[in-house]
């Protein structure tokens, strides 16, 4: 077996001089079994070269704790079956690209894609490239068996990792049955929210070090490439567009380089939004420069100024918010302290406590003003171990006690505390809620604060048991930290596959 990329495309151009035909199969065969065996074998009967495409660990989406083996490991296995000639990685979450590189005759799927051929997504996508390439899509049949079946029948994924995340999905599994996931579900496509706050344009700068100036103490970089996404409130409007029946937005550019048709263009076509213009200002954007080898962050520069709503633009904003106030479940209302939420802002947000979520956040503009007690009497604030302590000038009570002297003092009905790798907390007045967070060493933890808020929000609004309300957001979190920038937000579709593969 080949794996060498350059090896296996000079291989594969010796074969094809040969006019003999290429199958390809693809997937991620985390628990090979006989359903796979079968799969390859017709697929082998199909040409006279099978090559077998196989998913790496950083782009397997089905569920938690997968895959249980790793990139290695499966195709050590695939390795050694006889009927497989060559076995390559796929570094994308589609089979595209070694389709494209490959050209099959052939592309080979299981029983399972016979229906779903103008349905799954990346099915169609990848079948572009093999129409682009004159290959042929043949679908094999053979007695249907599932690696997820085999798994969760078993527990094999959680059993096999014990660790404190593992034993809270199964306190849960035993806690909350089938229809109560279901019922929850269904609450969180009946709910209608509104979402504000400042929209900030996140830009990656991949670089690539050339070392220290000749001339000068200090390191000189190259420009790789460049990435942009939309985060702060568009982020958590765009997550909630695919939960809620329906989500309004508004938010607010700057008049110079406003970026409004990438906003546009980024926005869930599902949102219902309406922007402002703020004269003299600029849209908020947050440049950070990463090696674009370890992808590790080396400096921020923010464009970020820090001026009021004008009193026209104020007004409209206004009349826009008790609009949208009146008619939803959720008032979702990420502070930065940029200037957007004025003190009229929030007054008029306040008339409508009952069902106001907050994210306050401290940052490096507002840590001389940032206040706990900006938002009093409000149904769920949320903010991080170190945002708590800092705006009760305390870093030595335990954290409960903490909890509790806050929401006694402001008459919260929920507060959040994230601590990161450490977990999250649910305090009310008389109980409280813990769920330990599941990725231990994240990729990127830009806007995973803003998506668990984002589901934390929904789902206690949409009135779903504490326990499972700490679980769901915790999932969108883990989702978010294990991708670089947002780009590919957290949404309805993965949470639930990540739902149907924990509780079915």
């Amino acid at each position: 077996m080949i794996e060498m990329q350059e090896e296996f495309k000079l291989a594969i151009s010796t074969v094809k001089k040969k006019k003999k035909k290429v199958v390809m199969c693809h997937g991620v065969f985390d628990v090979i079994h006989s359903g796979h065996i079968e799969y390859f074998k017709q697929a082998k009967s199909l040409g006279d070269i099978l090559v077998v495409s196989v998913t790496t660990d950083k782009f397997v989406n089905k569920g938690p704790f997968r895959p249980i083996n790793s990139t290695k490991d499966r195709i050590n296995v695939l390795k050694n079956l006889s009927m497989i000639d060559f076995v390559i990685q796929s570094d994308h979450q589609t089979a595209e690209k070694n389709i494209d590189d490959l050209k099959p005759d052939i592309y080979c799927k299981g029983p399972d894609y016979i229906k779903k051929k103008n349905k799954d997504i990346n099915l169609k996508k990848e079948l572009k490239i093999l129409k682009k390439n004159k290959g042929k899509f043949i679908t094999v049949k053979h007695i249907k068996k599932s690696s997820n079946k085999i798994i969760k029948s078993n527990d094999l994924d959680l059993i096999s990792k014990n660790d404190l995340y593992s034993k809270h999905v199964l306190r849960l599994r035993s806690k909350f049955k089938k229809d109560v996931i279901n019922n929850s579900l269904l609450k969180l496509k009946n709910n209608s929210s509104f979402i504000l706050g400042e929209l900030i344009i996140d830009i990656y700068n991949f670089l690539d070090v050339l070392g220290k100036s000749g001339k000068e103490p200090m390191l000189v970089y190259k420009e790789n490439s460049k990435k942009k996404f939309l985060g702060g409130s568009a982020l958590v409007a765009n997550i909630c567009s695919t939960f809620s029946k329906n989500t309004n937005y508004i938010f607010c550019v700057g008049e110079k380089n406003n970026e409004i048709n990438f906003i546009k263009k980024k926005l869930n076509k599902k949102l219902r939004y309406n922007y402002l213009v703020k004269k003299n200002s600029n849209t908020f954007m947050k440049m950070r420069y990463l090696d674009s080898y370890k992808n590790i962050k080396i400096l921020g520069i923010y464009d970020i100024d820090e001026k009021y709503l004008d009193s026209k633009i104020e007004k409209q904003y206004l009349n826009k918010l008790k609009f949208f106030s009146k008619k939803v479940d959720t008032i979702i209302l990420v502070d930065y302290s940029h200037g957007e939420i004025t003190k009229n802002v929030k007054k008029n947000l306040l008339q409508f406590k009952q069902k106001l979520y907050v994210n306050s956040q401290l940052n490096s503009n507002n840590i001389g003003s940032y206040s706990l007690d900006k938002y009093k009497n409000i149904n769920t604030l949320c903010v991080n171990e170190n945002e708590l302590r800092f705006g009760m000038k305390d870093y030595k009570t335990p954290l409960r006690y903490l909890a509790k002297k806050l929401i006694m003092r402001n008459n919260y009905k929920n507060l959040i505390i994230t601590k990161g790798k450490f977990g999250s907390y649910l305090f009310r007045k008389d109980k409280d809620f813990f769920c330990p967070a599941f990725v231990q060493n994240p990729d990127d933890t830009i806007g995973s604060g803003d998506a668990f808020f984002s589901i934390a929000s929904l789902c206690l609004s949409s009135k779903i048991e504490p326990d499972l309300c700490l679980f769901f957001a915790s999932i969108a979190a883990s989702y978010t930290v294990s991708n670089l920038g947002n780009d590919k937000y957290f949404n309805y579709e993965i949470f639930k596959k990540n739902l149907e593969y924990l509780f079915n």
